[in-house]
């Protein structure tokens, strides 16, 4: 997932800067490609996504969809507040009795979004949300006023931050969070 949003990223960067808009059509087509092949890809003899059909403890595709699958339990059960800050990995047993990965608990949803979801319910996805919005409007805007390199890795920094959260929950990690707002900030810094 790293290199599709390092990809996403560039081809963001790519259509906000006239220079390089002519490589955006080029690595669009280049991750498409490569999803392609992947998904063909022998896989034992099967093509990745037949792999779910039977659930392995052992497959660490299977292991996040367990754990997405389980941050939506939560979530239905208590959609307005969640179970709380922490709640995942303390109530994960309650709503996944099996261990995953051989862990009998896990304390991330390896999805920022989800993880919001199950832990702050609604109103803490809707504000994590907002904060991305605003993210990546203050990055559009500062490439808007000068397309400088910093405005460009703001832009890409927040496209990457979106895309990994699909999968991993690293803006809750402070060197991750520390890193990403210092770029953010510094590209963002021409704004007043």
């Amino acid at each position: 997932m790293a290199l599709l949003a390092a990809f996403a990223g560039f081809v963001f960067v790519s259509l906000l800067e006239p220079r390089a808009r002519r490589w955006a059509l080029a690595a669009l087509l280049l991750v498409a490609a490569v999803g392609a092949a992947w998904e063909f890809m022998p896989n034992g003899g099967r093509a990745l996504s037949s792999s779910f059909a039977h659930y392995d403890s052992h497959n660490p595709h299977q292991a996040r969809w367990a754990l997405w699958s389980t941050a939506l339990r939560m979530f239905s059960a208590h959609p307005a507040t969640g179970v709380g800050p922490g709640g995942y990995r303390r109530l994960f047993t309650a709503y996944h009795p099996g261990p995953i990965d051989g862990e009998p608990a896990s304390a991330s949803a390896h999805n920022l979004y989800l993880q919001q979801l199950a832990e702050r319910g609604l109103l803490g996805a809707v504000a994590l949300l907002l904060l991305c919005a605003a993210f990546l409007a203050r990055a559009v805007r500062a490439v808007r006023i000068e397309a400088d390199t910093r405005a460009l890795w703001a832009a890409g920094a927040v496209v990457v931050l979106l895309a990994m959260s699909l999968t991993e929950t690293s803006f809750q990690n402070e060197q991750f969070s520390t890193l990403f707002l210092l770029i953010w900030a510094w590209g963002t810094a021409c704004l007043r």
